[in-house]
């Protein structure tokens, strides 16, 4: 999807399938005066299978445009539509969703299975956007939590499908959230996280010629 524009605030992504169709879907949307959507999610699967269970988010994500400010009542209501096509043992999906305050810093998200979001504050620490509910389709008529935290001016936001995170280098080590954290702090680039330079890192580790999954990388900065 085109981005938005907003000199408040800033988005990049990247987008890097496993095949020729992939199981990640993403959104970056302006919602309401000053808030912004960030949505990503990860099919279970891979290739085609995958790539149809996408088109049943993406049909939900449209259905659901009426509760967009609300994070936590779109997963309760993607939940309860999910579990009619689940898997019976399993889940169907993880995902994150986030609405960003351009004017105040305000971030309201839920968290459903996902792998939690980082923070990049001004001082150089990581903060981890770590609570959060089971993933969607795991649990019957699951009422999903809200939380809250801060995005200050010049603090950077990324979220990131698994992809990102379980790879294994040559050796069989899964690199894992603390592996991406220092490769995150390798991409920087006068304190930005460059995603195509942290995408090149993650092949590296890798040591292979393309990663095993698909990954999604959304950045979003506060000017």
């Amino acid at each position: 999807c085109p981005l938005p524009e907003d000199p408040r605030i800033s988005f990049a992504m990247s987008y890097l399938p496993r095949d020729l169709v992939g199981g990640d879907f993403y959104r970056v949307e302006h919602t309401q005066v000053s808030h912004y959507a960030v949505f990503a999610a990860d099919v279970a699967g891979h290739g085609v299978s995958s790539a149809l269970y996408t088109m049943q988010i993406r049909a939900l994500w449209e259905a659901l445009r009426p509760e967009f400010d609300h994070p936590a009542r779109v997963f309760t209501a993607m939940n309860r539509r999910v579990r009619a096509i689940a898997p019976e043992e399993g889940y169907f999906a993880t995902a994150v969703y986030l609405v960003v305050d351009a004017a105040s810093g305000k971030i309201s998200y839920a968290r459903a299975g996902h792998p939690a979001p980082m923070i990049l504050r001004a001082e150089g620490m990581q903060e981890l956007l770590d609570r959060g509910d089971p993933a969607l389709g795991m649990v019957d008529d699951h009422v999903y939590q809200e939380y809250h935290t801060h995005l200050e001016k010049g603090e950077h936001l990324l979220v990131y499908t698994d992809g990102a995170v379980e790879i294994d280098d040559m050796r069989q080590e899964q690199l894992g959230i603390e592996g991406l954290q220092r490769l995150v702090n390798d991409s920087l680039v006068r304190g930005v996280p460059d995603l195509e330079a942290l995408q090149e890192k993650l092949l590296a580790y890798s040591g292979c010629v393309h990663l095993p999954d698909d990954i999604t990388l959304i950045r979003a900065s506060r000017r």
